[in-house]
């Protein structure tokens, strides 16, 4: 299967550089990796989506992330294919794309990369995008699949911490 990421599942999982109150993502991203590379899945990052995440990084460390990642997965361009594409999901729905917009508090050109997200996602066969992003997720919709991250099962640790031992006392 061929998954797609978006720029939060990079930041979360690769980087390790969560904003405040998303810690937890941090170890979610760390499983969904895993659990992709138990699964033999292939994960595509689109173009756009590796812009976006090399912008906050200094010149030198910028060839490093590009390297890494491009060792580690399948970078893919924005191409004539995904022009394509990206002007059939926009095409007649400009009314309903506003809305959407309106609805999430999504700017025009975020709105504008989403859709090239999707459009790039859709033209090298993924079966689904993994996003934490509102927007992305309802523009998404009815065209390609948004997901969040599998969920890791229980620590060993963790089974038996809603029990109270005191209870277990016959």
């Amino acid at each position: 299967m061929i998954i797609c990421i978006d720029s939060q599942v990079i930041v979360w999982g690769i980087k390790k550089q969560p904003t405040k109150g998303q810690e937890e993502m941090v170890s979610k991203a760390e499983y969904f990796f895993e659990w992709v590379d138990n699964n033999d899945h292939e994960i595509i990052i689109p173009t756009i989506v590796l812009g976006e995440i090399l912008v906050p990084e200094p010149e030198t460390i910028r060839a490093k992330y590009l390297a890494a990642l491009s060792k580690a997965f399948i970078i893919v361009n924005f191409d004539t294919r995904a022009a394509l594409k990206y002007s059939q999901l926009l095409n007649g729905r400009l009314e309903e794309i506003k809305k959407l917009q309106q609805e999430t508090g999504t700017v025009r050109q975020k709105m504008k990369a989403d859709h090239m997200i999707i459009a790039t996602a859709l033209v090298n066969n993924a079966s689904c995008i993994y996003s934490y992003d509102e927007g992305l997720t309802k523009f998404a919709s009815g065209f390609i699949d948004v997901r969040e991250f599998p969920t890791p099962p229980p620590k060993q640790s963790d089974l038996f911490s809603s029990i109270n031992p005191m209870d277990l006392v016959m």
